[in-house]
């Protein structure tokens, strides 16, 4: 049936027989033949990792049985370079002694005497020890108005101070609930058990209106973080996950850069839904340039753009929206539809002038590929790894790509760090090298794809500042996925709203140099000694020293 050069088997070749007409077939550049061991080779990729999940599965049925598991051997040692032993005297780093009460502010001296001091003893002072202590106790006022009636029989009466604002619980255990809430993770009925045991007298709807209701001063200044934040930083990072509103599944959409984070939950993660969070949550449309091109760019057809699309306009919300695509007898398609929407909304957010050169670093989410839009390489490398190779060449090839995916990385950050045009050719090269790479036809499928997204992991040659990665994005979005781990979901739409914000406005914080307690202190209290976080967040993208402010803060 076949020649004898094909049929031919050694045990040593890494073929089985079965194999070998085809791998001899493909030396001769049968593109059917490589074709049909390219699907071979896909197939065996997934019955390999088949495999090893019906192992895990094996052992987690152990582990849970209590049986023996796999013992757990470490690779030997030998061979291997040893590593120099350390110094003995050398310490961790930081673990250096430090004085620990010298910045303290002491607010009462105690002076201990010695009972009984034996005759002809001298004073020599004081040796100081300091104790630190947390004074908790419920302090009750009761604030006496006085009434005074005028001689046209109309009553007045004094106003409480500006930190009560007609509320039965003062701002220092109003920010401490919130703190605990929002910065803590502390359940609601375990902080209405600790307000008991304190002898806070509260009820349960009494705590949750402190936490949720009328936190309109909070939510505001969150939406002002988000236009500052878009339209002066020099990059922004995205990212999504999961979160549990009224016991149906919402995702949580995250904002973010050095200065800042936002966050807001919808009921989908789709790109209308993107766009409808750079707007502000206001569905706002506009017909612009910025619209038309971005259309064109989908490949509508360019008769549906003029004529549905006739002269700028702009429409303040969905229904308006709507009833002027239902006014036109034009059929278009639900996908037509949707890309319509896309680039009105578009244009909304590129008539406020934001992120005009603000490049949108993600994964490769297709929701968030809009405007400049970079890819994270560490997302970009997990296609590489998720491969099983099934032969000693597989492995090599994986090997190959891998060496020259990090070498390109490394040169760009020293790119970051230096850019010049000689380097960013350099690079261009070593990537056009590594994605035409002979390699088997899964690694050939995900160096297709990097050659396609070539401009969006290369986009830092335009923008140096940019970061390589999404790592910020999903530090940030690990702490809503604490929150739903400890709290659940949200029932009402002012939690959901005071989650958002709180876990914002808290994040900020944290970024501008500014401690969550002392900033809810001061709003709780009304004091007004920290500026709003939008002015802050402003003088720290415009470069200003704002640590003095923090300080005096």
């Amino acid at each position: 049936m076949y020649p004898h050069s094909i049929l031919c088997y050694d045990a040593r070749h890494e073929e089985p027989p079965i194999f070998a007409p085809l791998m001899t077939m493909q030396r001769r550049k049968d593109p059917l033949i490589a074709e049909l061991v390219g699907i071979i080779e896909t197939l065996n990729g997934y019955v390999r990792a088949q495999e090893g999940q019906k192992e895990e599965l094996l052992a987690e049925i152990k582990r849970l049985k209590g049986l023996n598991q796999r013992p757990k051997i470490s690779p030997s040692a030998l061979g291997s370079p040893q590593k120099p032993n350390k110094q003995k005297n050398k310490k961790r780093a930081g673990s250096a002694k430090k004085k620990k009460t010298q910045n303290l502010i002491i607010h009462e001296e105690k002076i201990i005497k010695i009972k009984s001091v034996p005759s002809k003893a001298r004073f020599k002072g004081y040796a100081p020890f300091v104790v630190q202590e947390l004074i908790i106790k419920a302090k009750n006022t009761r604030y006496l108005l006085e009434k005074w009636q005028l001689p046209s029989g109309k009553n007045i009466q004094a106003k409480l101070p500006p930190q009560i604002s007609g509320n039965h619980f003062g701002p220092q255990l109003r920010s401490y609930i919130l703190h605990q809430c929002y910065h803590q993770g502390v359940t609601q009925p375990l902080l209405l058990e600790q307000m008991h045991e304190w002898g806070i007298d509260i009820s349960k709807g009494g705590l949750n209106n402190i936490l949720t209701v009328g936190q309109d001063a909070y939510h505001t200044e969150k939406e002002e973080l988000l236009e500052v934040g878009l339209r002066d930083s020099n990059y922004i990072q995205t990212d999504d996950t999961g979160a549990r509103h009224k016991g149906k599944n919402y995702y949580c959409t995250v904002i973010t850069n050095p200065f800042f984070t936002y966050f807001r939950t919808s009921k989908r993660k789709n790109r209308i839904n993107f766009l409808g969070l750079l707007s502000g949550g206001k569905d706002l449309f506009v017909v612009n340039d910025a619209a038309i091109q971005y259309l064109k760019n989908k490949g509508l057809a360019r008769v549906t753009i003029q004529t549905l699309l006739d002269g700028h306009k702009k429409f303040q919300d969905t229904d308006a929206w709507e009833r002027y695509l239902n006014y036109f007898k034009i059929p278009i398609t639900e996908r037509e539809k949707l890309i319509l929407t896309e680039g009105v909304m578009y244009g909304s957010v590129a008539a406020k002038g934001l992120l005009t050169n603000t490049p949108i670093i993600s994964d490769e989410a297709g929701q968030f590929n809009l405007f400049s839009h970079g890819l994270c390489w560490f997302h970009a490398e997990r296609k590489i790894e998720a491969l099983i190779p099934s032969n000693e060449q597989e492995i090599k090839d994986i090997d190959i790509v891998k060496q020259d995916f990090w070498n390109i990385y490394d040169k760009l950050v020293k790119y970051k760090i230096k850019p010049g045009k000689l380097l960013a050719k350099q690079i261009r090269n070593l990537f056009a090298v590594m994605c035409k790479h002979n390699v088997f036809a899964a690694l050939k499928k995900v160096l297709a794809s990097f050659l396609r997204k070539q401009e969006e992991l290369l986009l830092v040659l335009k923008y140096p500042e940019i970061p390589l990665h999404n790592n910020l994005s999903e530090r940030d979005i690990r702490e809503y996925v604490k929150k739903r781990k400890i709290s659940g979901s949200t029932r009402s739409e002012d939690g959901r709203m005071c989650r958002d914000s709180f876990a914002s406005l808290k994040k900020t914080c944290k970024k501008l140099g500014l401690t969550f307690w002392k900033y809810l202190l001061d709003r709780e209290s009304n004091s007004g000694q920290i500026r709003r976080l939008s002015e802050l967040l402003k003088d720290a993208l415009g470069g200003k020293d704002i640590y003095a402010t923090m300080q005096a803060a």
